[in-house]
């Protein structure tokens, strides 16, 4: 599919936010963010930057969903039942093929989360870290603190494999009725769903009541499907402490049969400062 960049892709795009229906450790995405000086339960960024996803799969179908770059801020929190708009725009100043920019406001009109994206030709190389050796230990997951957050020190494997009910599901919490994601018994997996594993690494190393999720930046280098075995590894690269929050970055990659198919380094608050 030869597109040009300034092809239309639907802009905006109108859709209702709202966490999926699973247990969580993370306080939140539950009512108990009211703890912590939010108004509600806050929508992950993992959902919320799926559905800015969508006019781009709806335009670009597996062609773009096979080898593209991601750069995603949450500024702003979205809340549980929120109307989004998101405008997705060609990105003229950026230099790369097919180049967009994204965003994401509220009803009130306040801009949630920034996108910016393109599909490379052809892609970097995988980072060295993708061929790092993860930890591996048994054992219960301890709290995390700055002490235990090794900077270097490759976490132990958290390994995913999706069923095609638990993918529907995904989809029918975004509200992403794309054929693309529905057809068949092996379709991609939702770019969403990638990027909430990312958080399931960290949280399959530690016990986390409360962390926030800051900017990801994703590189895709192949499609996974529904029913891939997949082995997620994570490396803290830093950690900083700012306002009394406890920050890191984090490496992930995620393999399939060895071979690196998504690549994210992550900035995420790990502990949030106490409240009163």
């Amino acid at each position: 599919m030869n597109v040009p960049a300034t092809a239309a892709v639907e802009s905006p795009y109108r859709v209702m936010t709202t966490n999926i229906d699973r247990p969580t450790e993370n306080l939140v995405h539950t009512p108990g963010a009211a703890g912590k000086g939010f108004r509600a339960s806050v929508v992950t960024g993992a959902i919320v930057f799926g559905q800015m996803t969508h006019p781009l799969v709806a335009r670009y179908g597996s062609d773009w969903l096979e080898r593209h770059c991601y750069e995603v801020r949450f500024m702003k929190p979205a809340y549980d039942g929120d109307a989004l708009t998101i405008h997705t725009r060609p990105d003229s100043e950026a230099g790369q093929a097919r180049a967009y920019r994204g965003s994401c406001c509220n009803a009130a009109g306040t801009e949630l989360t920034a996108l910016s994206t393109h599909r490379p030709d052809p892609l970097p190389e995988p980072d060295p870290l993708a061929r790092v050796a993860p930890i591996e230990w048994e054992g219960e997951r301890k709290p995390v603190s700055w002490e235990l957050m090794e900077i270097d020190k490759p976490f132990r494997t958290y390994h995913w494999h999706t069923t095609l009910a638990e993918h529907r599901q995904w989809c029918d919490t975004l509200h992403d009725d794309l054929p693309i994601y529905r057809e068949g018994e092996r379709p991609p997996l939702h770019p969403g769903a990638i990027l909430d594993r990312g958080s399931k690494v960290i949280s399959n190393q530690f016990y986390l009541d409360f962390w926030v999720h800051a900017t990801s930046k994703v590189t895709t280098r192949r499609i996974m499907r529904v029913g891939d075995h997949v082995e997620v590894r994570c490396i803290p690269l830093k950690k900083w402490e700012r306002n009394g929050n406890e920050w890191g970055l984090f490496y992930q990659v995620f393999l399939v049969e060895g071979s690196p198919c998504v690549e994210i380094m992550k900035t995420s608050i790990f502990r949030v400062r106490k409240v009163g």
